[in-house]
This record gives structure tokens, C-alpha cells and sequence, in this order.
């Protein structure tokens, strides 16, 4: 209402099952009912937030989360129409610098996850990389929430940012750039600078 009162135009901040590497916003029944990252020796892995960090080859995750986003954006254009709103959404962003596994320092400890379903990703994708292998899990994650936005009844523009894992995201970026079906618009990098200089070597490079 405000967004509309004043003529401003919004992003969606996506807080689902990842987000700055852990679960943050994410509520309590989500880290109790899907698969965490397993390292090699079935050890569930947590972040600092003392959740686990959850697996994104969880097919019941992955469904629930873009079912929710679906939700979401249906339920913000009917209330634009009930209110006759202009179209003050024109972004969301489906994640804040996620990770797949969890790189925080002092609880890093697995090439990838080796639950079930990423084992058999593994095996069903013919994999021998793991940063491959990470790089296909974060984009097809990214790729589904993007989805989840643009096939529903309010489709805007995408996108995703990284501090962490940026070899990763370049992987994802080319993906990206191949896909025949990719719904994610941006991937962007979180520069964390402080001088205009830094930031213009961000940008140029």
C-alpha cells in the first residue's frame, strides 16, 4: 500500500529454506521434515544458526518451496487487483548469497552432500566433479524458484547474488546461459567493498 501510495517499486527478498548459508527465516517444521547435507560418513551438517544446512537434491524441499513461492506471488497479485495497485512488485530475488554446502568456517566438511537423493543425483548424472555436481544442484534450485515466479500469476524479473562459492556461480552462470528452459534473469556477486575504486573494479572486471 505504502509502495503504491508513494509510487515506489519493490523486490521480493526470497527467505526460504537458504539464505546467507543458513536457515534464516526459514520456520522450525522445515528443519525437522527434510533432508539435511550429509557429509561422506552420514554426519548431518549445521551452520552457525544451529540448524542444519538442507539438502537442496531433496525433491520434497524443492516442491514445497516452490509451491510456497507460487503462493506467494498469486496471493500479491490479487491484492493488487482488489486494491487497484499499479504494479509495484518488479523483482524478486529467489535467494541471498546461498550456498549448496555449507562453506562457513569451522563447519565445512564434505565435497558435497552424500544423502540419498544427492547420491543418486550422482549416479543418475554420470558425475566424477563435485563442484560440477554443486554448480548443477545450486542452479537447478535457483532455476526452480525462478520458475516458481514466472509461471505464476505475477511474472517478473529474477535473479540471485553470491559472496560465497564464486567458481560455483560461474558454473551456474554458463548453465544459465545454455539452458533452453532458464527462468533466472541475473546472477550477481556481493562485492562487500567500500571505496568507489573497489567498486568500479568489481564492475569492470
Amino acid at each position: 500500500g505504502y509502495a503504491n501510495q508513494f509510487g515506489l517499486k519493490l523486490e521480493i527478498l526470497w527467505f526460504g529454506s537458504d539464505v546467507c548459508t543458513k536457515q534464516e527465516g526459514a520456520p522450525s517444521w522445515v528443519d525437522a521434515n527434510y533432508q539435511g547435507v550429509l557429509n561422506s560418513s552420514g554426519q548431518t551438517l549445521f551452520s552457525n544458526d544451529g540448524k542444519k544446512k538442507l539438502d537442496k537434491t531433496d525433491p520434497n524441499l524443492l516442491a514445497k518451496e516452490k509451491a510456497t513461492v507460487t503462493a506467494l506471488m498469486n496471493h500479491i497479485r490479487a491484492r493488487i487487483i482488489s486494491q487497484n495497485y499499479a504494479d509495484v512488485v518488479v523483482g524478486f530475488q529467489v535467494l541471498n548469497e546461498p550456498t549448496v554446502i555449507n562453506t562457513e568456517t569451522g563447519v565445512a566438511g564434505t565435497d558435497r552432500s552424500h544423502s540419498a537423493y544427492a547420491n543418486s543425483k550422482w549416479s543418475a548424472g554420470g558425475y566424477t566433479d563435485a563442484v560440477i555436481f554443486n554448480s548443477d544442484v545450486m542452479y537447478d534450485y535457483l532455476n526452480g524458484l525462478a520458475q516458481a515466479v514466472k509461471t505464476s500469476d505475477y511474472s517478473v524479473w529474477t535473479r540471485t547474488n553470491t559472496a560465497q562459492e564464486w567458481g560455483l556461480f560461474v558454473n551456474v552462470i554458463v548453465k544459465k546461459a545454455s539452458a533452453s528452459n532458464n527462468y533466472l534473469d541475473f546472477v550477481g556477486q556481493d562485492p562487500y567493498v567500500t571505496t568507489n575504486s573497489q567498486a568500479y573494479a568489481v564492475v569492470t572486471n
